[in-house]
């Protein structure tokens, strides 16, 4: 839906995870949808550094360039991280 609404620059796969796939790997689903399914700027889930670089690794996948390659070519991205704003607001 995201992709039918223009004022949305970018999407975020994390806020509402797939509850019927696997607590471990889910993200990676949701990551390759992002790379796959929009052409928005998509967030990568900040839960752990591993997930950070399976995000890395997802986009890297996706743009058919290696992670070293992706320092040369830098693309816009957003990282989502859902403690600082937590922290941030007491909640």
């Amino acid at each position: 839906m995201a992709g039918a609404i223009n004022s949305l620059h970018t999407v975020s796969p994390g806020t509402l995870a797939a509850q019927d796939l696997d607590a471990r790997s889910r993200h990676l689903d949701a990551y390759f949808s992002c790379a796959t399914l929009t052409d928005k700027v998509w967030s990568v889930s900040l839960l752990g550094g591993d997930r950070a670089l399976d995000g890395i690794h997802m986009s890297a996948l996706a743009r058919g360039i290696t992670v070293e390659d992706m320092a040369a070519q830098p693309e816009p991205t957003a990282a989502s991280t859902p403690t600082a704003r937590c922290a941030s607001t007491g909640r």
